[in-house]
């Protein structure tokens, strides 16, 4: 499985609600879909992804765009040896490519 997003090709969509903790650096999605379309809401980097990720503080507005909480996915981009400014130029190129409505 997999998803393109800005030329990336992003690991998934999986539902946010099955993740489980994926040790290493990524770049990841939240999606939801709509009308038969993905649609990106935010898009964010970590260090490591674990289960804080279902406790984001822009979680609500995730919620809102999807309609409910089953409905969230989560698209990952792995890049292990990556460092925090590289992950931010790539999270920064999506936001201006994509504008997520939940990175406001």
């Amino acid at each position: 499985m997999g998803i393109t997003i800005s030329g990336i090709v992003f690991d998934g969509p999986y539902l946010l609600s099955n993740l489980e903790a994926i040790e290493g650096a990524c770049v990841y999605c939240i999606l939801y879909k709509q009308r038969g379309s993905w649609n990106l809401a935010f898009v964010g980097e970590t260090s490591n992804l674990d289960d804080s990720i279902k406790s984001h503080h822009k979680r609500d507005c995730w919620i809102d765009r999807a309609g409910s909480e089953s409905e969230l996915y989560i698209a990952i981009y792995p890049i292990p040896d990556s460092t925090v400014r590289q992950r931010q130029r790539i999270v920064a190129r999506i936001k201006i490519e994509n504008e997520p409505p939940c990175n406001n």
